[in-house]
Parts: structure tokens; C-alpha cells; sequence
């Protein structure tokens, strides 16, 4: 399996709703005090503007806006005056009760943004994403990811199936709503590491240099082995020392350091999820000892392995 590829199959979608929104000009959203990360597909009408923190963008018919680690926003006309806090509107579909992305809702959503003559319809997903083992790849990604249409091979496929179930009210809605809101969020961030030509400091730009990815892929397939620095080079056919500094240069820490989130994030999910003890959790991410594991979980999340489990497991 290519390095991206695990990365990839190492994401998991969750807690998905599908919505159809509809903007009139020249109202807005105003996206902020909402925790879920969110998909926006542009269907059809005017262009739209997205403000960030980070710049603004023009949203179009086709374009794709993915934000995997959430934030604050705004979504309107370059007209738009009048803006409506995310948590305020009128879902349809969502009942008496606020909107609530733990909540599997049996059907889709709906918003209808302002009044007029000119409308932007948009599809939207909003969703939890958990990285496990492609943590690596979160810290890598921006804020915010536009796409064009071009960019995403899969989009025609993806935007008539979100279609269809934005008007599916038949039992299993929220099976399959979840099954497609995966490819989609997934593919869509495929989409953006195939297109984009640089990266800043980290996993995905380490990964797009041909000799540290031999270090990396050997990482993520075998991150219990007992790596060293030196045996890392020689994967990367690289000098010790000259491996170390273009590693740290790159993926932006040591390898070693690298190596140790991997195993942390590994750590974590067999701590919450499996009944083995905190002596096999360490024997099976790779640490030689459980004091180096406690000293090394300690430091990254601020409590010891066993505090961890008692308040996850």
C-alpha cells in the first residue's frame, strides 16, 4: 500500500448529516461557536464569497470547500449585509430540539437562508473525522481546502449521489448517508494533496520527497519495529546525520519524534478501546519499557497511560 493510501484508509468519518441549503442574495451565514468540520458543495446559482481568518475565496458552481478541522467563517454574496449565526437558522428535518451533530438524524436537512430572487444552492455535510493513525496528516492540512471540480476526479460521482439522498426519506438513510459522506470527505482531501504543488513543514510534504517517504511508508507499516535514526537512513539511502536534518526540515520535527506520535495516537486507541493492560499496550506500539512509555504518553498528553484509560476506556 502506497503511503497515501494509508494514510487515507486511516481516516474515519462519523456522526454525519447531509443538508440542502439554499442562500438568497443578499443574505449570508455567519459559521462560528459550531464545532463539526464541514463539506460545502456549490450546485448551482451566483458565485459566493467565503471570509477566513486566512483570506477569502470565491465559491462558484462546481467548487468544493472542505474545512477537516472546522472553524469560523463567513458564507455570503460579495453583497451580503445581513448575516445569520450557523446555530440560529431553521433546519428542516431536525424537529423541536437544537441542532446537534451527535444526533442521527433519520432523514436530511434543510436551510433556507434569506428571500428573493436569486438563490445559491449548496450540499452540505457536516461531520466528525477520526485521523488515527493518519494524525500526521491533519496537522498537515490548511484551515480551509477549495476545490475546482477538475481537481476531484470523483466529483461527478459524488455530487448526484448527494443529491439523491438529500430527498431520501426511506429507512437506512443514515447507514448509507455515512458510508458516502466517508468517500466524500476522503476523496475530496485526496483530491487536494494530488493538486496541490507545495506543501508546508510536515507529514504531506516530507511524503512528496521521494527518499524521506522511504522513511515514512516504513514507519507507518511497521511503527512498533525498534527504528533508530540510523536505520531510517539507510530505508532513505541517506547519511545519518544528513537524514536527520532534512527530515526535521521537512515533516517539520525528528524522526524520532515523529515516530513517537504515531505510537501515542496507536497507544490511545488501544487504551480506549481493548482490555489489554498498560504493559501490552507499550509492548504492542514498540516501546521497550513501561517507563518509557508513561515518560513518553506523560509528555505528549499531559497525563499517564492509566489515567487515560480509566477516562476513555
Amino acid at each position: 500500500m502506497d503511503l497515501l493510501s494509508h494514510f487515507l484508509s486511516s481516516l474515519s468519518v462519523i456522526s454525519t448529516t447531509i443538508a440542502k441549503w439554499q442562500i438568497y442574495k443578499p443574505f449570508g451565514v455567519a459559521v462560528k461557536e459550531f464545532s463539526p468540520r464541514f463539506f460545502l458543495s456549490h450546485v448551482s446559482g451566483p458565485a459566493l464569497s467565503i471570509q477566513t481568518t486566512g483570506g477569502n475565496y470565491v465559491f462558484e458552481q462546481g467548487d468544493l470547500i472542505i474545512a477537516p478541522a472546522g472553524g469560523e467563517c463567513k458564507i455570503g454574496f460579495v453583497e451580503s449585509f445581513q448575516y445569520t449565526v450557523i446555530n440560529d437558522l431553521e433546519w428542516q428535518g431536525v424537529g423541536e430540539e437544537p441542532y446537534d451533530i451527535g444526533d442521527h438524524h433519520p432523514a436530511s436537512l434543510g436551510v433556507t437562508v434569506g428571500h428573493g430572487k436569486e438563490v445559491t444552492e449548496l450540499l452540505g455535510i457536516a461531520f466528525e473525522i477520526e485521523f488515527n493513525q493518519g494524525a500526521a496528516l491533519a496537522t498537515s492540512l490548511p484551515r480551509f481546502i477549495k476545490l475546482k471540480s477538475r481537481d476531484n476526479p470523483l466529483y461527478q460521482l459524488m455530487n448526484p449521489a448527494i443529491n439523491f439522498l438529500v430527498n431520501d426519506h426511506k429507512p437506512g438513510y443514515f447507514g448509507v448517508a455515512t458510508k458516502l459522506a466517508e468517500f466524500t470527505v476522503i476523496a475530496s482531501i485526496r483530491g487536494y494533496i494530488l493538486s496541490e504543488p507545495d506543501f508546508a513543514a510536515g507529514a504531506l510534504r516530507g511524503m512528496a520527497d521521494k527518499r524521506l517517504s522511504k522513511a515514512l511508508q516504513a514507519i507507518h507499516s511497521s511503527p512498533e519495529h525498534d527504528w533508530s535514526v540510523e536505520k531510517l537512513a539507510a530505508v532513505s539511502t541517506m547519511s545519518r546525520s544528513n537524514f536527520a536534518a532534512r527530515f526535521t526540515s521537512e515533516v517539520g520535527e525528528s524522526p524520532i519524534e515523529y515516530l513517537y506520535k504515531l505510537r501515542i495516537q496507536m497507544a490511545k486507541r488501544l487504551l480506549s478501546q481493548s482490555k489489554s493492560s498498560i504493559s501490552e499496550v507499550a509492548e504492542a506500539v514498540g516501546f521497550s519499557s513501561d517507563r518509557v512509555f508513561r515518560n513518553v504518553f506523560n509528555r505528549f498528553e499531559q497525563l499517564s497511560p492509566r489515567a487515560y484509560k480509566n477516562a476513555h476506556g
